[in-house]
């Protein structure tokens, strides 16, 4: 405990925030705008109204009554997607659509209903197909760049924009029960000036048995604080509105949908919403606490008591990572706390308990290359290897964080290491890196003659991705290992 106490006591002493979201108040208020339509003209309450959507008896003023049909969809685009492959079309007013046949089509469409209502203009329309049941069409988002793309394969390209909304994005997730987290189905809308957090997908949507409320960690009180405020009799009528279109669009006469009836329909949706809600408030009330906490000692620790170091310490254990503080210290980046832990006696070198990856893993992960140069002098492991038998070296060439790759390399990271799949650093270089960077490689030591998991070297990697300069370099440097100098372009000979 005392241990705990003195890091904390530490962090109070810095400017150091959990709630920040890499976004002004002026574009989270934006984000934070709800549903504006007002049902105070409606004879029934939430609740009845909710009860009579699920049952179809709704009959409204304005109520779309024109089905959302196949026949009127042009289809401009080929196939593609995943386990159930979808194309995109344009409708009659030349709105872009992609239509799929979803595992879960009145998910799809109730899920993004929901979605719209806690985050905002960021989340797409959905329709579903009256002649087509079992499929659903998906308003295209202009600007949508899925997460891959941001913090893999076009890193550069969105680097320096700030990322907005993902706390709140991540909040109605839980709140909905949507576990998946595939990045092909979140992603982020290009403004221009920032990137906003958005949802492309709903139907996993309310599976809340797998995955409970107080399973979550939270770190963003506001984002929180913005879904909680959400009254619950919105909720309701969102959804009410939800299940009375899906009874307007026929599908439910559809023999897929045999038997459907109106509990099968609501599946006691809205109250579970609303309870999961409120488990959110408690959450909201912790967080709010730890902040207090940590501006009282911040502003004047000698008025802290024991009492208030314990209950912080039992919040930031509950609220973040309860496995070890260590890598809490790391993600956050904080290496005065990191210094205290280790002058305590933790272990440097202490593996993550699911990917068996170490500190000096997760502050490669998080491109930290202050904190790598630290862990390094405090004695990390430069060789360890996680449950794929890679090393923070084999992540950092994964991951394209050369600064980082450099530095591993001059303290003298193992150059061949093979991981799991039999892959070494120079057959990850051959696929992503520059000439430059594999010549650097060549010259550590690495060894162009081995083979990975399928065969191959370094070389036939290079030729199977089509990289020519890759592809001279690694000959030449084979023409002339024997020799000891290799000749590269202009630059002259190179001594290994």
């Amino acid at each position: 405990m005392k241990i705990i106490i003195d890091i904390l006591l530490l962090l109070f002493l810095f400017d150091y925030s959990l709630f920040a979201d890499n976004a002004d108040d002026g574009i989270l208020s934006g984000r934070s705008q709800r549903l504006t339509k007002s049902y105070s003209n409606e004879k029934l309450s939430a609740e009845e109204y909710y009860k009579a959507g699920s049952e179809g008896k709704l009959v409204r003023e304005g109520r779309r009554k024109e089905p959302f049909l196949s026949s009127s969809l042009q289809q401009i685009g080929g196939k593609f997607g995943g386990i159930r492959p979808g194309a995109t079309y344009k409708d009659l007013s030349g709105e872009t659509w992609f239509v799929k046949e979803g595992q879960a089509p009145l998910k799809e469409y109730i899920g993004s209903r929901v979605m719209n209502l806690l985050v905002g203009p960021y989340s797409p329309e959905v329709e579903l197909i009256a002649d087509k049941p079992g499929y659903t069409a998906s308003r295209f988002i202009s600007g949508f760049v899925p997460g891959t793309f941001v913090h893999r394969t076009e890193r550069a390209k969105y680097k320096n924009k700030p990322l907005v909304g993902q706390a709140e994005l991540d909040v109605a997730m839980d709140l909905m029960g949507l576990g998946d987290r595939h990045p092909g189905n979140q992603g982020y809308i290009d403004m221009g000036d920032r990137l906003e957090a958005a949802r492309v997908d709903f139907d996993e949507a309310f599976k809340f048995d797998d995955f409970e409320m107080q399973e979550l960690k939270f770190s963003n009180a506001d984002a929180v604080e913005s879904i909680v405020n959400i009254p619950d009799e919105m909720i309701l009528y969102v959804l009410g509105d939800a299940f009375q279109d899906i009874w307007d669009s026929g599908i439910l006469e559809d023999k897929k949908f045999k038997g459907y009836t109106a509990e099968a329909l609501s599946g006691n949706l809205g109250p579970t919403l609303i309870a999961r809600k409120h488990e959110l408030k408690n959450i909201l009330l912790e967080l709010r606490e730890y902040e207090a906490l940590y501006n009282k000692a911040k502003n004047d620790p000698s008025l802290y008591t024991a009492e208030d170091y314990e209950r912080m310490t039992q919040l930031i254990i509950k609220l973040w990572h309860p496995d070890s503080l260590l890598f809490w210290a790391v993600e956050s980046g904080e290496p005065n706390i990191v210094y205290l832990l280790l002058d305590k006696g933790v272990d440097v070198n202490q593996e993550d308990e699911n990917w068996r990856g170490t500190p000096l893993h997760k502050a490669v992960e998080k491109n930290n290359i202050d904190m790598v140069r630290f862990l390094l002098d405090k004695g990390a492991d430069i060789d360890h290897v996680d449950k794929m038998g890679r090393t923070a070296f084999d992540r950092a060439m994964q991951e394209g964080h050369v600064d980082i790759a450099r530095l591993l390399l001059d303290n003298g990271v193992n150059v061949n290491h093979k991981d799991d799949t039999g892959c070494t650093s120079i057959c990850y270089a051959a696929r992503f890196s520059s000439p430059e960077f594999v010549l650097m490689l060549l010259e550590k030591g690495a060894d162009v003659n081995i083979r990975n998991g399928d065969g191959k070297t370094a070389l036939d990697i290079a030729k199977e991705k089509g990289r020519p300069d890759i592809i001279n370099l690694l000959e030449e440097w084979q023409k002339n290992v024997e020799s000891e100098k290799v000749s590269y372009g202009s630059g002259g000979t190179k001594r290994r």
